[in-house]
């Protein structure tokens, strides 16, 4: 069962669009959208998800009491193969900056979105 340690705001509402769209529920059976854990915990938040896809939630120090293997959020979007989304599509045109020597490079490249 994945324990998945949100940090910030973004990284909670993050993980539960995921959740979400993997049919995840609380315990109570409602959907992940219908409570906010993160107004308990803030920073210090776990999101427990268990095999038959419920999520429950707990502080870190609990977990970690517990002696839980604790994930961020970007070491389960690995171990569940999830894709960061694109803000491209196939034919956006797209500047490219060189952060070495920090100017822009004056050819524009077209997006090759996969």
């Amino acid at each position: 069962m994945p324990v998945v340690h949100t940090e910030t705001r973004e990284e909670y509402d993050e993980l539960m669009d995921i959740l979400d769209k993997k049919g995840a529920k609380w315990r109570s059976k409602e959907s992940n959208k219908a409570y906010d854990a993160w107004k308990v915990y803030e920073n210090n938040t776990c999101i427990e998800i268990d095999d038959l896809n419920l999520i429950s939630f707990a502080d870190i120090e609990y977990y970690t009491e517990q002696r839980y293997t604790i994930l961020s959020l970007n070491d389960y979007k690995k171990m569940n193969d999830i894709k960061e989304e694109c803000e491209f599509k196939r034919g956006d045109m797209i500047l490219v900056r060189d952060y070495i020597s920090e100017e822009y490079d004056e050819r524009i490249f077209l997006a090759y979105i996969e």
